[in-house]
């Protein structure tokens, strides 16, 4: 998805975290560091379909010794379509996030050649997904999906183009956020992390609130060229290659995230 024109991580390119963090406050960040934190599987089609009151199938299993830091949801084939998803942590009059975005750090181990819905919000009587191309395997990823206006489609993959209004509509009456973790035909193993609804805190790339020594790993891990932009965790100015000016910027924000 090449569509983030007000996604954090551009404002943070353009020097506009201050703004961001002002309007939104931090997100709202699940680490799985010590459990599955209120998530739940779910069946969904494979490009998302309309939601009605969706009821959890099973549970994620909590992998203790695997994440960006250890501590995340491990999900096999759960389900027929499997994806995880949380309701009442989220649910409410969350208008307030429009404009920031949902982001996660995710771990396929298989996926086919397809493109397929990644991640759908569902609240009042509308539910939206945004679709992703195949994703690399075998690999942390960082995703992350702005919620602007001609992002997400209504529906399904395939539904027309959500309005603005209509975005406000399912964030004024949240009642669920859902990450698909299956991406073929067969037997599935995908390890989900750092789940941020709203702004992240400049050089926090693990979500917990505060940049320190846990990022400056990350972002070393991922030093050279990104394989897409849309797959680099660690690419804080957003020109496709880690190197270090991203170590400048993560470095000039050393220490705890402040919410304004």
């Amino acid at each position: 998805m090449t569509l983030r024109p007000t996604s954090p991580r551009t404002l943070l390119a353009a020097g506009l975290l201050t703004a961001a963090c002002s309007s939104f406050g931090l997100a709202q960040v699940f680490t799985f560091d010590s459990g599955i934190e209120g998530w739940s599987v779910y069946n969904i089609g494979v490009n998302g379909q309309p939601l009605d009151d969706p009821q959890p199938t099973a549970q994620p299993s909590h992998d203790a010794t695997f994440g960006l830091p250890p501590g995340s949801l491990r999900v096999g084939d759960a389900a027929p379509e499997t994806w995880i998803g949380v309701q009442d942590a989220v649910a409410g009059n969350r208008s307030a996030l429009l404009g920031s975005s949902i982001s996660f750090d995710v771990y396929y181990r298989f996926a086919d050649a397809s493109t397929y819905a990644a991640i759908g919000v569902h609240g009042g009587s509308l539910s939206l997904y945004q679709p992703k191309p195949p994703p690399p395997v075998d690999q942390w990823l960082r995703w992350e999906f702005p919620l602007v206006a001609g992002a997400w489609r209504v529906g399904t993959t395939s539904g027309p183009v959500a309005t603005e209004a209509q975005l406000l509509e399912v964030l004024s009456d949240l009642r669920g956020v859902y990450i698909h973790t299956e991406w073929r035909t067969g037997p599935d193993d995908t390890n989900v992390d750092n789940v941020a609804i709203g702004p992240r805190c400049l050089g926090d790339l693990n979500g917990d609130g505060v940049v320190n020594g846990a990022d400056l790993t990350i972002l070393l891990s991922a030093w050279g060229e990104c394989p897409t932009k849309d797959f680099c965790a660690a690419d804080l100015n957003v020109d496709g290659v880690v190197n270090g000016a991203d170590l400048t910027i993560l470095l000039s924000g050393w220490g705890p995230c402040v919410e304004g």
